[in-house]
């Protein structure tokens, strides 16, 4: 596998995934016919009242990467000018939603509808719309930016990447609600439970996360602050003083994510959730006083903590999914977790477009995202690409099947699917990271012009060896 992930495989991908999940369960029931589509955009003449807004936003965002990698990845698009470029994108996402409504008319579960079509053309225009944006303003910026910064602390960038995630899942989607009501309401829940309703087994997975936060925070941040505050210094610091920043900045911003779930829509705050986030941090930063004594120094090259501390990095990487699998630790009996399993739990996707709704989007990303460390660790051990696929993709299915007599869990083999392209992922993470910042656990060909398909890289594991 020499060239993946570019912008034009993911717009083919993500339109495979439209068609194949909006057309579940595949039900030819009757001939065409137009009696059941609600005509009228962005209104439900059936209740008489404006067309759910989830369901609208929710539609938007499955129509998002659509535009937005088909943009990236066709530069005729983009040789056609950049208004222009956009609406042909609208037009595109538009196409396709119409070729599966037309098929929604034959089927006896789903009705089509004008709201999709407009939505969806909306989520493929604003899409392109971001990718322009991306493309015009920001993309040289930011290269310019990871490459000056993967020169001097590139363990600060993959913190930083790190720490994105993380926000990314405790915030998404993103959408502060616009119901006085549901805000009245979270306030009176958390007023009436402000520690939380959750069992102590469901917050291990983010406690982990934040020990990791804690750890890398300690590790890399204080050398970058080196430069501009004369309390750090730019080279190693002391190890006491490195984890109290980590384990008091990391234990503050659990408190502040919990603080602005309030106010998103799907969440539910705790006061249990920063506070474990806060005690986690704590675990992250006296992990940071065991394996750096007496200094801590940032790391100097892409993979070097996943190279001088593998048993850390890689119990981390499978204890995170591992107890995201199974919280919250409470087993009902087997037999019974049996029957409830039916034949569309092994059709990829099937479960997850069966409910979907705006949390399903975060649930995805949480699955995914949690594979991603084990993917990056395994490249950067020297593995090749497949093996962390399918290093990913078997942990997850075996994970899966562990879980079923799990209380809350759902066996789902699209899992293993996340997985395995998050195995992918680590390992083009790794590689287009390291061409950009030149980094010589690079292969030692020189590096190539990226093509306009700037998510192309060539992905070639370091070499095999303890340290750098």
């Amino acid at each position: 596998m020499h060239w993946f992930f570019t912008a034009r495989t993911f717009f083919a991908l993500v339109a495979l995934f439209i068609f194949y999940a909006t057309t579940i369960p595949w039900d030819v029931a009757h001939a065409p016919t137009l009696a059941h589509v609600a005509w009228v955009p962005l209104w439900d003449t059936a209740r008489g009242r404006l067309w759910s807004i989830p369901d609208m936003v929710q539609n938007v965002v499955l129509f998002l990467p659509y535009g937005f990698f088909g943009f990236l990845g066709f530069p005729a698009l983009r040789r056609r000018g950049t208004a222009l470029g956009v609406i042909i994108m609208g037009l595109l996402g538009l196409a396709l939603s119409l070729l599966v409504e037309s098929l929604q008319t034959m089927s006896a579960t789903r009705s089509p509808s004008a709201t999709d079509l407009t939505t969806n053309f909306a989520g493929a225009f604003i899409g392109a719309a971001i990718a322009a944006v991306y493309i015009s303003l920001l993309q040289a910026r930011l290269r310019r930016a990871l490459a000056g910064l993967l020169s001097t602390n590139p363990g600060l960038l993959i913190f930083l990447v790190y720490l994105v995630a993380v926000v990314a899942g405790s915030l998404a989607p993103f959408i502060p609600t616009l119901d006085i009501g549901l805000l009245r309401a979270n306030v009176r829940a958390f007023l009436d439970n402000p520690w939380g309703p959750k069992p102590f087994g469901a917050l291990l997975t983010d406690g982990l996360l934040f020990a990791a936060l804690a750890y890398l925070c300690a590790k890399e941040v204080p050398a970058f602050l080196g430069r501009k505050l004369p309390f750090f210094s730019t080279s190693e610091n002391g190890v006491a003083k490195s984890a109290l920043f980590g384990i008091v900045t990391m234990g503050g911003l659990a408190f502040v994510l919990e603080a602005a779930q309030m106010v998103i829509i799907g969440h539910s705050p705790g006061v249990q959730d920063a506070v474990i986030g806060a005690l986690f941090a704590v675990v992250g930063g006296v992990a940071l006083v065991v394996t750096d004594k007496g200094a801590v120094r940032p790391a100097r090259a892409l993979g070097e903590l996943s190279r001088n501390a593998t048993a850390l990095v890689l119990g981390f990487a499978i204890l995170a999914p591992t107890l995201r699998a199974l919280q919250p630790f409470r087993f009902l009996d087997l037999d019974q977790a049996l029957d409830k399993i039916t034949v569309w739990q092994f059709v990829p996707f099937a479960a997850l477009f069966a409910n979907i709704n705006l949390s399903t989007f975060r649930n995805v990303f949480e699955a995914a995202a949690i594979y991603l460390p084990l993917g990056y660790a395994l490249f950067a051990l020297g593995r090749r690409p497949r093996f962390g696929f399918f290093a990913c993709l078997i942990l997850a299915e075996v994970l899966e099947v562990l879980q079923i007599p799990v209380a809350g869990r759902v066996f789902d083999i699209t899992e293993g699917i996340y997985a395995g392209l998050m195995g992918l992922a680590g390992a083009w993470l790794y590689t287009s990271l390291g061409e950009l910042g030149s980094q010589p656990a690079q292969s030692r060909a020189a590096p190539r012009v990226p093509p306009p398909d700037a998510a192309t890289v060539r992905v070639t594991p370091p070499a095999r060896r303890g340290g750098s």
